[in-house]
């Protein structure tokens, strides 16, 4: 069999699936960014409140993945965060180092908190029920941070170790994540988030919909548009009254002369046709009113083109 050349590789027809696209608008993904970032400060905040560290914290490039991509790129253990939107019909992830959840526990019970000396092991249930305490005032940041641009309502649903087998998503679904640098001293820990790109866009084509105006501009538009319709309804049109057309050929045009009948298809049991334009408006009956002729509108054909 020949061999593929790579013009021909490239010029293969690869299907698109609209409906999922490979990026957001830039202005929404600068949205989405803004709102990471502030979540992120937020979350920085929290722990330095309560674990009594100093730390600092930055969110990294948003990007648009797979969810099994997304998965595929976390270490083989960590901490993950599940947690449900908008009453469940969403879910995400958010992501950090196992050893740096148990400092964090080490800490809230008093301990010295030290990652490096932190066991790589899953954490008990007592463990997980203090972790869990914490995380819920975290995700009410979350819920502030995107309150600009939807409404998330995240609630904690479970916390898991292994990624490649934590199915929260098809491994088809489009996701929004980005990389979440936390430091403390020398230390790094290397997090993500990860939410749904259907979640997102909804929530964009709903806003693009939504009239956000105040009530003052409403009116304002109301009274706008009914100037509009006044100054349109006082501008003089033309008006025609129409025999049907008939085709004839130039030579009948060229050897007309004065006196000559040019006969007409016009029925005349047939009413003509009142015209602006190209548009009939209605029909009519011809007449007279005093010395003047003058057209009986008999039906009315509004939109009606011929």
């Amino acid at each position: 069999m020949a061999k593929q050349s790579k013009a021909d590789r490239a010029a293969e027809a690869r299907v698109y699936d609209f409906s999922k696209p490979t990026k957001l608008p830039r202005e929404y993904a600068r949205i989405m960014e803004m709102a990471i970032s502030a979540f992120t400060r937020h979350w920085v905040n929290q722990l330095i409140g309560r674990l009594h560290v100093v730390m600092s914290g930055e969110a990294g490039d948003l990007s648009m993945r797979s969810y099994d991509d997304y998965i595929a790129k976390l270490p083989e253990t960590t901490c993950m965060v599940i947690m449900d939107f908008q009453g469940g019909r969403n879910r995400g992830i958010l992501q950090f180092p196992r050893q740096t959840a148990l400092a964090w526990v080490d800490h809230l019970l008093g301990g010295q908190g030290d990652v490096e000396s932190a066991p790589d092991r899953e954490l008990t249930e007592v463990e997980v029920s203090i972790l869990s305490d914490f995380l819920k005032r975290v995700m009410s940041d979350l819920d502030f941070a995107f309150s600009g641009m939807l409404p998330l309502e995240t609630k904690l649903h479970a916390i898991e170790y292994s990624p490649q087998f934590v199915q929260a998503l098809d491994g088809s679904t489009p996701v929004l994540f980005a990389p979440i640098t936390l430091t403390v001293g020398e230390h790094v820990d290397d997090c993500t988030i990860m939410m749904p790109v259907a979640m997102i866009t909804d929530a964009i084509h709903q806003g693009d919909t939504t009239d956000s105006r105040s009530e003052e501009q409403k009116r304002e538009a109301v009274a706008l548009r009914q100037r509009i319709v006044d100054v349109v309804e006082e501008v003089p049109i033309e008006v025609a009254v129409r025999f049907s057309r008939r085709k004839v050929n130039p030579r009948e045009l060229n050897g007309l002369a004065v006196g000559d009948t040019l006969p007409l298809i016009h029925p005349t049991s047939r009413p003509l046709d009142l015209m602006v334009d190209d548009l009939v408006l209605a029909e009519a009956a011809a007449g007279t009113s005093g010395s003047r002729l003058a057209a009986m509108v008999v039906s009315v054909n509004k939109g009606d083109k011929k």
